[in-house]
């Protein structure tokens, strides 16, 4: 549709009819873009002259437009302030200021806080700084405690920091194809949220907050000590024993101080070896588990490196098995059933030729984009696999002449007709998933 036709339709549509079409379009975008177009922003510009509390409200959460969004977080009430703060429009856009920290509206809010301790003020924030679409410069100086939040008290900032895991940009992994800069500028926020192990006092709180924090934590590190921050983080509280574990993604595979944990009279770390371990053996499965049993397995069954074999597979669901067998508080043997057909999505090139070759789950992918690329790579592993099967069937109609399907004279294209007409028929399953 046209964009004055779709600008008609909405300026003359119900208040619910206009939100809904805003939360939909907000969800059919998968990355917000860089910039937004003049068609979209006179339309929202227009939205916004209706008046109406539940269209700006839905402005409020769903708009692309600074300008926008920033109106209604000066003239809105406290509901959509809120949801302006943790709305689309405080993200960067080519050619617009960002509204939420070229207005000062952070800044005053933090402000306030400081000041009146309010609960209102203090869920404002909590909203900006759960929102996956600030600027990174707002968690960058929340780690640092730069900039916005450098004069803020210590029980202040800990408060703020602890609102940071929520954030779904602390877990998302850079994925352009541009790297250089802008991918060191992008992992330098992970950077500044793994130097905190070095930063915070080791007390039980700042322990937890560290267990919590680095559990969803992408692992891009620069120049962290491990040895000195584990001797660091050891306490008698089981949130260091976390800490402790979750730092074991930093150090990647092949690193020798990270095969050296697999022999650690450290329980945190050799967990964190299980947990981080990539192409184990079963001859080392049954070694982790002759040492530390179901704690073992715990981490085992949500690695993905021990569904990649059939035999490792077997032994992990063996094993899991035998543990809920003994009336274990946790129920390894669905955990792994529920891993398995996760990872049999995301990877079913492991699965091809073994016995989970039925069809396979890619609903439970949630990305679209994962889902179809997956999807396509089974698709071309189904349509070798019957390439493979009808070329036999011809060499055979050729040297034997009576197979069921009769391919001589002039009959191959027609054959190799049905060919394609099954790889479209795979196709389209394949989309429809």
């Amino acid at each position: 549709m046209d964009a004055w036709a779709v600008k008609y339709q909405l300026l003359n549509s119900s208040a619910e009819y206009v939100f809904e079409w805003l939360k939909s379009k907000s969800n059919e975008e998968n990355e917000l873009p860089d910039f937004i177009s003049d068609d979209r922003e006179v339309l929202e510009c227009a939205l916004l002259a209706r008046g109406d509390d539940l269209i700006n409200l839905g402005l409020a959460f769903f708009c692309l437009s600074p300008l926008v969004g920033f109106q209604l977080y000066k003239n809105g009430d406290y509901s959509i302030k809120r949801a302006a703060l943790s709305g689309l429009s405080v993200k960067r856009v080519l050619g617009h200021e960002e509204w939420i920290l070229e207005s000062s509206a952070l800044p005053e809010i933090i402000s306030r806080f400081e000041e009146g301790n309010s609960d209102d003020d203090f869920n404002l924030i909590r909203a900006a700084i759960s929102n996956k679409n600030i600027p990174d410069e707002v968690l960058l100086s929340l780690y640092k405690k730069e900039g916005l939040f450098s004069s803020v008290s210590d029980d202040v900032w800990s408060d703020l920091l602890w609102v940071s895991i929520n954030n779904p940009r602390i877990a998302t992994p850079y994925t352009d194809v541009f790297d250089g800069f802008a991918e060191y500028r992008y992992n330098s926020l992970f950077h500044a949220a793994w130097a905190l192990f070095e930063h915070l006092p080791a007390t039980p709180r700042n322990a937890r907050f560290l267990g919590l924090l680095s559990a969803k934590l992408v692992p891009e590190t620069y120049k962290l000590n491990f040895q000195e921050l584990v001797e660091k983080w050891v306490g008698s509280d089981e949130y260091f024993f976390d800490a402790r574990k979750n730092l074991v993604k930093t150090l990647g595979n092949y690193n020798d101080d990270f095969k050296a944990l697999r022999d650690s009279s450290d329980l945190a770390l050799r967990l964190g070896f299980y947990e981080n371990l990539r192409y184990p053996s079963l001859s080392d499965f049954q070694a982790y588990l002759d040492l530390d049993g179901e704690l073992f397995l715990i981490e085992a069954v949500h690695n993905n490196s021990f569904y990649c074999k059939e035999e490792l597979r077997y032994a992990l669901s063996s094993a899991c098995s035998d543990v809920a067998d003994h009336d274990s508080v946790i129920s390894l043997s669905k955990i792994y059933f529920a891993n398995l057909n996760k990872f049999k999505a995301l990877s079913p090139d492991s699965f091809f030729d073994c016995e989970f070759e039925e069809e396979l789950p890619f609903d439970v992918i949630d990305d679209i984009q994962v889902r179809t690329e997956v999807g396509v790579r089974f698709l071309r592993y189904k349509i070798s696999k019957f390439s493979s099967m009808f070329d036999e069937l011809l060499e055979k109609e050729n040297t034997h002449g009576d197979v069921a399907i009769n391919v001589s004279g002039i009959k191959p294209p027609y054959a190799y007709s049905l060919l394609w007409i099954v790889v479209f028929v795979l196709f389209l399953m394949v989309l429809l998933k």
